[in-house]
């Protein structure tokens, strides 16, 4: 599964995780500093112009003064060598790869937990990584309520919009989305830009019948001269007007 990319290189983790090797292409092959766990990001370090992978691990905690339950560590492909970072109680989406813009890595928090009650609250819902300083973040996304569920953030996803970070958040039947722009960056300032319903007659739209998420499963492409590009599983790809 490819999960990042940065300057032409790719990077390429197993569908398993219990497998300890990732592959980053222009081809070379990673050990693992640590099992199990996954690569979360790649990103080109500013002041070394080095390239380094971002790995993150769930340890298995017996006490609560042992730590978090997540440790991250970073690989540089200059030095090859693995440096461990620290702990931080959460970790990234691992579905996405991160959206890199101001310096640092946005990712949704893993949203797939059997129990609710394991998912994170609204106001740790994003983390942050910042490539100088090397330090993580958790902050709450856009809007002023609570989440009615939280298994909605499973429809969370980042991307950029005209040198901005956006942000869209679909309902748990996946046919309203809302899109977020952050005006200011500094002060985690979002403005709420869009709103597209796609309560469509999906009688028109032939999908593959053994897929469950047949109507849901929608994962914004890009965004040009106010055209929506997005993929709905097992249905096709769509354009929208958001000016409509």
């Amino acid at each position: 599964m490819l999960c990042g990319s940065r300057n032409g290189l790719l990077v390429f983790r197993p569908t398993f995780l219990t497998c300890v090797y990732f592959f980053v292409c222009n081809p070379l092959t990673i050990r693992s500093p640590v099992n199990p766990g996954i690569v979360c990001g790649i990103f080109s370090h500013p002041p070394t112009k080095d390239y380094r992978l971002l790995f993150v691990h769930r340890r298995l905690l017996c006490k609560p003064e042992e730590g978090f339950d997540f440790e991250y560590f970073l690989y540089s492909l200059r030095g090859q060598f693995w440096r461990k970072l620290g702990d931080f109680p959460y970790r990234p989406n691992p579905h996405a790869p991160p959206t890199i813009l101001n310096g640092a890595l946005h990712w949704v928090v893993n949203p797939y937990w059997r129990n609710e009650n394991y998912i994170p609250p609204c106001s740790n819902s994003i983390i942050t990584f910042n490539m100088d300083t090397e330090e993580f973040r958790s902050i709450r996304h856009p809007g002023l309520i609570e989440c009615p569920t939280r298994n909605v953030h499973e429809c969370f996803q980042f991307f950029q919009m005209k040198g901005k970070l956006a942000f869209c958040s679909g309902s748990s039947s996946g046919i309203f989305v809302w899109f977020w722009v952050l005006e200011d960056y500094e002060n985690w300032i979002w403005e709420k830009r869009y709103f597209v319903n796609l309560d469509w007659d999906l009688k028109h739209y032939p999908f593959d019948t053994r897929s469950l998420l047949s109507d849901s499963g929608i994962k914004l492409v890009d965004i040009q001269n106010d055209e929506l590009l997005f993929d709905w599983d097992s249905r096709g790809v769509f354009t929208y007007n958001l000016r409509d």
